[in-house]
């Protein structure tokens, strides 16, 4: 007798940062807003679900974050991912070494910014987040002409969020790359799943934009990013909320 698996009805697939966290002015304090905490467990309580969590943050501070079991979590914009039995998914070794040359250069470009009252420089490793939100506003203008600059540097990418500017190291490896590289993973069992993404960011765009052309949802948190066809909620709680109808309309489809 041959088993037969069930694909998951939806894949659902979550920033951190500003999504399920609120914005908080100590990175290091950020947590699971409770709402997304419960929606979380109810999502992984059914089994037709495939729940992530990706994030620019590495894979192990996410990890501490997200101490929930049956999540996958995708670290450095999904360059990483943790499956829920401890399985990692690397990214190839050949990128270790352009990634050395990408940061070097990069490092050269961003190195004006030091002089900055209150700016703050967050090595990921595969990506420098630029926090500004210490940073007197007269400043701003100065903050925004360098970065103009270094966006022109070859290999860099770079994606605002509320009060921060993510600094790409390499080319193509935006969350759009790393939600694709997760499809890719699961494979075996996401086929014909819904993908549901939701995000507040220019790197979240990428994702949601992809989402939206295969068919899936995209939730935008705050107003900071505008994608044709996705849905805007003000805050984490009103996500939870706006996510919890979309369960009870799959219920009533079943």
């Amino acid at each position: 007798m041959v088993a037969v698996t069930r694909s998951p009805v939806a894949i659902w697939v979550f920033d951190f940062d500003g999504t399920l966290s609120e914005i908080v002015a100590d990175r290091e304090a950020a947590v699971l807003h409770p709402d997304c905490r419960e929606l979380l467990v109810e999502l992984t309580a059914d089994d037709t679900n495939t729940v992530a969590i990706i994030s620019s943050r590495s894979l192990e501070d996410l990890r501490r974050r997200v101490p929930l079991p049956r999540i996958i979590l995708g670290g450095s914009s999904g360059l990483e991912w943790r499956m829920p039995d401890g399985t990692v998914l690397s990214p190839p070794a050949a990128m270790g070494e352009r990634l050395e040359q990408s940061r070097n250069r990069l490092a050269r470009a961003l190195k004006p910014l030091q002089r900055v009252p209150g700016l703050e420089i967050e090595d990921k490793k595969w990506s420098l987040a630029i926090h500004f939100r210490h940073v007197d506003p007269s400043a701003h203008e100065e903050i925004f002409a360098i970065l103009e600059r270094v966006a022109t540097t070859p290999g860099i990418k770079m994606h605002r969020g509320p009060r921060v500017v993510e600094v790409q190291a390499l080319l193509g490896m935006d969350k759009s790359t790393g939600l694709q590289r997760l499809i890719r993973a699961t494979r075996g069992t996401s086929a014909g799943a819904r993908i549901v993404y939701a995000g507040d960011d220019e790197n979240d765009a990428t994702a949601i934009r992809w989402t939206l052309s295969q068919g899936g949802m995209g939730f935008i948190v705050g107003d900071s990013i505008q994608v044709s066809g996705a849905t805007r909620v003000p805050d984490p709680p009103s996500l939870a909320a706006a996510i919890r109808s979309v369960l009870l309309e799959k219920a009533s489809v079943r």
